[in-house]
């Protein structure tokens, strides 16, 4: 069963193997092609335009018949799926090789056994059939193989405890970088940095109680001095990242609130912010409307900032203008798709 196992996966190697080469051919077909095409873009003659010389009619790259209306991909488009082919054909080869490794280690693991079960019956057979006065063979080769087992168990321990040190070492070694960081960060702050923290902090906990934040309480939730991010902190006081303790709806509100409290705190202290905001389709996670709405409104403060906010409001027109009424903001309808062939000269 496990040699049929292993060959039913040798053939798929195979197979994926041989995929690969004609990727790789289809491949490199298609770039010599886009070089010619490159080349050709240099000399000045209609046909390296796709144009034909004697009707100048635009000529088509594709060898499908005119009835066919479906748009084929250019070489551009051929190489970049070719490539996300080869890309995805070769996990595919990686994944089988582990699995028929697998397999073999399994099959060894299993001729193993049988090798050795064979050998105990046939010490017994002997031991049957020979002096009782003697000693057993199957006791010899059991306290031979039992000395074995020991020696390779004692020897697999030496060597776990020595990557144990080696890994005690590297604790070590982080724990005091670690320690070693937070020295410089907390001596480097100067007033205004720790007043720029504060305010931050103090932006983002009030942008989270606008939008009804749940996951904990607000007075638990701090800024870090190391990388600026927001903590929330247990009674024990080891504190860690606020996303790892909060629904999936609740992370969305951080998210909405953190940027929002950076661009206040650079306002307010004169920061290096860009003063540009952008979010493509920010209600997420079956956000409320009356949360997003409560979203759209903080954005409209700011006035003479760039927010841009790309949001197809679930395609629906009563869920837009409920949104926004009473807001003051620019709307640009886009109905058409923006990402579309272009149209033929």
């Amino acid at each position: 069963m496990m040699n049929s196992d292993l060959l039913l996966c040798e053939q798929q190697l195979e197979e994926y193997r041989e995929q690969l080469q004609d990727v790789n051919s289809d491949l490199k077909k298609n770039r010599n092609a886009l070089k010619i095409i490159d080349l050709g873009g240099e000399i000045q003659s209609e046909v390296s335009f796709l144009i034909c010389p004697t009707c100048h009619q635009h000529i088509e790259d594709s060898l499908l018949p005119n009835s066919i209306q479906e748009i084929p991909m250019d070489i551009n488009e051929n190489i970049q799926y070719l490539e996300s082919k080869k890309k995805m054909i070769e996990k595919y080869i990686e994944g089988q090789v582990l699995k028929c490794s697998s397999l073999r280690k399994n099959i060894d693991s299993t001729r193993l056994d049988l090798a050795n079960l064979r050998s105990q019956i046939r010490s017994i057979k002997k031991d049957l059939t020979e002096d009782n006065r003697l000693p057993s063979i199957s006791e010899i080769e059991y306290r031979l193989n039992l000395k074995k087992k020991i020696e390779l168990f004692n020897r697999k321990i030496s060597e776990f405890n020595e990557l144990k040190d080696k890994l005690r070492d590297l604790s070590k070694e982080y724990t005091k970088l670690v320690h070693q960081k937070k020295s410089v960060a907390a001596n480097s702050y100067s007033i205004n940095d720790i007043n720029k923290i504060k305010d931050l902090e103090s932006f983002f906990k009030a942008a989270l109680t606008d939008f009804e934040y749940e996951s904990k309480p607000i007075s638990t939730i701090r800024i870090s001095t190391d990388d600026y991010l927001p903590l929330t902190q247990l009674e024990t006081g080891e504190k860690y990242n606020i996303r790892f303790d909060s629904s999936a709806s609740d992370f969305i509100r951080c998210l909405w609130a953190y940027y929002i409290a950076l661009m206040q705190t650079s306002l307010k202290d004169n920061g290096n912010h860009p003063y540009l905001l952008m979010f493509d389709e920010p209600k997420q996670q079956d956000m409320s409307e009356d949360g997003f709405r409560t979203f759209m409104r903080k954005l409209s403060e700011f006035t003479s900032e760039q927010i841009l906010v790309f949001a197809s409001f679930e395609n629906k027109e009563e869920s837009f203008l409920s949104t926004t009424e009473g807001l003051t903001y620019n709307l640009i309808h886009i109905k058409e798709k923006l990402i579309k062939p272009l149209a033929d000269n």
